[in-house]
C-alpha cells in the first residue's frame, strides 16, 4: 500500500550540490510508502490463499558485533527507516523525496528458508545516515519455517492469531555489504542462489557480471568477475540499466525422458505414469532480471546460468509478456512490471510472480513448451 503527500512549498536547492541542483524548485513531492512484508500459503493447484496473510515483524540488526541468531540478540525494537535528503529532478524542476516506512520487494528462498529484501537503513540504529544514499540496501532474514507453518494454514486450518502462543515470531535483518563492486551505482536487487558445496552466493551485478559469496554476518566477497556477452547481446540495441529479479531456482538433472512428441525439456512430472519427470539436461540455475530504459520502461527476462563456478550465463530469454496495470498516483511516470518470484508447481509449470505499476500483484504460469519458446538458443545438453 502506498500514500503520497504533496507540498507546494518553494525551495532553493543549494545546500548540498552533490544531491540537489542549485536552482529554484517549483514544488517538493514527498512520496511515502507504507510497507510491510506479509506471508501466506497458496494452494499449489488453484493458487488461492489457504488463510489470510500474516505480517512478518522485522527487526534491524546492530551494525557491530557478530551476526544475530535470534530476534532477541543484538537487534533494535522496530524497523524505522531513516529519511533521505530530497533530490532535484531537472525534468519538472521539482524536489523529490521518497520516504519508505519499511522493507520493500521481498524475495523468498527455500533451501535454508528465508527472504531477501531492500530498504533504506533503519534510523533506529545509531550511526546510520541516509545522506548521499542513492539507493536502498539489501538485507537477508532467516525464517523458522516450522514455526510459521501452522500460522499460515499449513496444518489444514486457519488459526486465530493474536494470542501469545500464536504470535508471529519476529526476525532480524542482516545487511548485505559488498565493498568491492565495479558498478557506478549500488545494486539493490541481488539475485540469491545456494551452492551445496560453496554455500550462499549472490549475483550482485549482471553487467558487468559479478558473483559474490556471502558470509553469515552479511559481508560479501568477490567470487567471480568478468564479462557477460549473452546479457549484453539481449539488449544491444537499447540504452538500459540492468537490475536483478527473482532469486534463482536450482533445476536438477534427471534421466532423459520423452514427453509426447518432444524429447527433453520440463515434462509433466507424473505424465500419467506415477513417475517423476524433470529436465533431461545437466543441472543449472533459473533466475530473472529486469532492465530500465531512459523513459523509465521496465522489461523482465528469465535466464539460465551454470550450476558451478564461475556460474556463467547460459541462455537469456526474450522479454516476458507481463500485464501492466494503469498508474494511479505520482509514484510512477509510466506503467511498469517487476518480477520478484518464481517457483515450480506440482505439475511442473513455472509460476512467475510480479508486481504491476505499484498497484497489483499478479502471477504468470507457463508450461514447458511456453517457457522454452521464449529462448531463441537451444537448451545446452
Amino acid at each position: 500500500m502506498s500514500g503520497i503527500k504533496l507540498s507546494n512549498a518553494t525551495l532553493t536547492a543549494t545546500e548540498n550540490q552533490s544531491l540537489w541542483h542549485p536552482v529554484q524548485a517549483r514544488e517538493t513531492v514527498t512520496m511515502t510508502w507504507f510497507s510491510d512484508i506479509a506471508l501466506g500459503m497458496l494452494d499449489s493447484t488453484t493458487l488461492a490463499p489457504l488463510c489470510p496473510l500474516v505480517t512478518l515483524p522485522i527487526l534491524p540488526a546492530l551494525p557491530l558485533g557478530p551476526a544475530p541468531t535470534s530476534s532477541s540478540t543484538r537487534a533494535t525494537s522496530s524497523w524505522d527507516p531513516c529519511v533521505p535528503a530530497p533530490v532535484y529532478v531537472p525534468a519538472n524542476q521539482s524536489m523529490s523525496q521518497l520516504i519508505s516506512s519499511g522493507p520493500e520487494d521481498p524475495r523468498l528462498f527455500f533451501d535454508n528458508t528465508g527472504l531477501t529484501f531492500h530498504s533504506l537503513p533503519s534510523g533506529t540504529v545509531k550511526g546510520q545516515s541516509c545522506l548521499n544514499l542513492t539507493a536502498g540496501r539489501m538485507y537477508r532474514v532467516k525464517i523458522d519455517r516450522a514455526a510459521l507453518k501452522p500460522l499460515l494454514g499449513g496444518e489444514g486450518h486457519c488459526p486465530v492469531l493474536g494470542g501469545s502462543e500464536l504470535a508471529v515470531p519476529p526476525v532480524v535483518a542482516v545487511e548485505l555489504k559488498y565493498r568491492q563492486s565495479v558498478r557506478r551505482s549500488p545494486e539493490k536487487n541481488w539475485i540469491r542462489f545456494f551452492h551445496s558445496r560453496l554455500g550462499e552466493h549472490f549475483i550482485y551485478s549482471l553487467y558487468p557480471y559479478e558473483v559474490v559469496r556471502a558470509q553469515p554476518d552479511g559481508d560479501a566477497e568477490t567470487h567471480y568477475r568478468g564479462g557477460n556477452p549473452r546479457i549484453a547481446q539481449t539488449v544491444l540495441d537499447r540504452k538500459v540499466v540492468f537490475h536483478g529479479g527473482a532469486n534463482a531456482l536450482l533445476v536438477e538433472p534427471w534421466n532423459l525422458r520423452t514427453c509426447g512428441n518432444k524429447t527433453g525439456g520440463l515434462c509433466d512430472r507424473n505424465n500419467g505414469t506415477g513417475k517423476r519427470l524433470r529436465w533431461s539436461r545437466s543441472a543449472y540455475y533459473l533466475a530473472s532480471f529486469h532492465t530500465i530504459d531512459r523513459e523509465g520502461r521496465y522489461r523482465n527476462y528469465v535466464f539460465e546460468f551454470a550450476s558451478g563456478p564461475p556460474f556463467e550465463v547460459l541462455r537469456v530469454s526474450r522479454a516476458l509478456p507481463l500485464l501492466q496495470s494503469p498508474v494511479f498516483d505520482r509514484s510512477l511516470a509510466t506503467p511498469i512490471t517487476f518480477q520478484s518470484g518464481m517457483t515450480f508447481l506440482a505439475n511442473g509449470n513455472l509460476a512467475v510472480s510480479y508486481g504491476s505499476s505499484n498497484a497489483d500483484a499478479r502471477v504468470l504460469i507457463m508450461g514447458q513448451e511456453t517457457l522454452e519458446s521464449f529462448f531463441d538458443d537451444p537448451a545446452p545438453q
